[in-house]
């Protein structure tokens, strides 16, 4: 924390310096409702103070001070800085895929039993490996699985439409060795949003007519679909290899509420939240609230069904307050795919969004710093978006 605190106030330091300046462009307008949001937050929060709830204090930082200070550097964001996110995703990509293979082929091994304690010290022992033998399944846990969530539908994406043979020539073994992990990693939420995160992008992204689509993309309509094959079928022999039974119980245990263990404790938190929505439905009971049936005692204000937890907290009123912000930042990417069609960094990283967002009501990822790139590299291309539509307006000679 005190790494990632020190390169965080050295960055905003960058960043206000260019701002006083004139040379880092950030609109103003985009920036007053960041700062409607970081109100709501604080009134939330004072609400929740008012109501002695155990984590308003707490939820501060994620409420209040990251709508402050993370959309400037949004500022710092230009068009040809998506080819360096994709960059740094590709390349983060495979040194997840080598770490989690080598940890999980190494874990019989002193090369194992090293990556154990390392990640064990860093991450203050959350990890695990499990070997189950009566189906001899192999399934693993780390910390960098939560990325995959993300990374495996926007590359999914970037294969079924690459911007060109050799683009999907590179993507198709990473793919492949992501869906490995995937399912390696057990993650019903991975195993379901790394489908529905692609396809819903498709639908919402879908034109009729799309003429930038057809003339990119209609030589290539067999790309798509052998992906979707070589997938499928590796998919069923990874299964095989490292028991098809469990998995096949792992995606059928995602609709079981009676007898799945994890899934009960969330039935619990459902029903517990639900009957303090009932009692404060409209302003909730203050930021940081806790319900009748608590998920955690360190933290009791935190529940893995995140929006239903929300609602309880914030009411409906929040609860669409915030919503309307998610789905500002989607209409937004969706324009930008409907200029550059879906060979482009902003239709993966729609999909990559839609399927983090899905996973999120069931994980309480947002609730931390770390996966708060996931809102604010869609806010950097909406901030890049208004002032390419303002230039248009007052012409080339504008300034931002």
């Amino acid at each position: 924390m005190s790494i990632k605190a020190c390169l965080w106030i050295f960055i905003v330091f960058i960043v206000s310096g260019g701002m006083l300046t004139g040379r880092i462009p950030l609109s103003s307008r985009l920036y007053f409702v960041s700062c409607i949001y970081a109100s709501v937050g604080l009134l939330w929060s004072f609400y929740g103070e008012m109501r002695d709830t155990p984590g308003a204090l707490h939820v501060i930082t994620v409420m209040v001070l990251y709508p402050l200070f993370f959309p400037l550097c949004a500022a710092l964001f230009r068009a040809e800085d998506t080819l360096y996110l994709y960059k740094l995703f590709f390349v983060c990509a495979w040194i997840i895929v080598v770490i989690d293979v080598v940890y999980v082929l190494g874990s019989w091994t002193y090369l194992g039993g090293l990556l154990h304690t390392i990640f064990g010290y860093i991450y203050a022992n959350a990890i695990s490996t499990v070997v189950i033998d009566n189906s001899n399944a192999i399934k693993f846990n780390l910390m960098n699985i939560v990325s995959i969530i993300f990374l495996l539908p926007f590359f999914i994406s970037a294969l079924l439409f690459p911007r060109s043979r050799r683009s999907a020539l590179v993507l198709t073994p990473l793919v492949l060795l992501l869906l490995a992990v995937a399912i390696l990693s057990g993650r019903r939420a991975l195993l379901l949003t790394m489908v529905l995160g692609p396809a819903i992008a498709f639908i919402v992204t879908y034109r009729r007519h799309p003429r930038l689509e057809k003339r990119k993309g209609s030589r290539r309509w067999w790309i798509p679909l052998a992906v979707i094959l070589v997938a499928l079928l590796w998919l069923y022999v990874a299964a095989n290899l490292v028991g098809i039974r469990y998995y096949e119980g792992v995606i059928s245990s995602i609709f079981d509420f009676t007898e799945n263990q994890s899934n009960l404790i969330r039935v619990y938190q459902y029903r517990s939240l639900i009957d303090g929505i009932f009692n404060a439905p409209f302003l909730g009971h203050g930021a940081g609230a806790a319900a009748s049936y608590i998920s955690s005692y360190k933290w009791p204000w935190m529940y893995e069904l995140y929006y239903i937890a929300f609602i309880f907290q914030y009411g409906i009123v929040g609860f669409f307050i915030y919503a309307l912000g998610i789905a500002y930042l989607c209409w937004q990417l969706i324009c930008s795919v409907r200029q550059n069609g879906r060979a482009s960094f902003e239709y993966y990283l729609l999909s990559g969004f839609i399927a983090f967002m899905i996973a999120n009501a069931t994980n309480p990822y947002l609730s931390t710093f770390d996966y708060m790139w996931i809102i604010f590299i869609p806010y950097a291309i909406a901030n890049r978006q208004l002032f390419r539509s303002r230039r248009i307006l007052l012409g080339p000679s504008s300034r931002p």
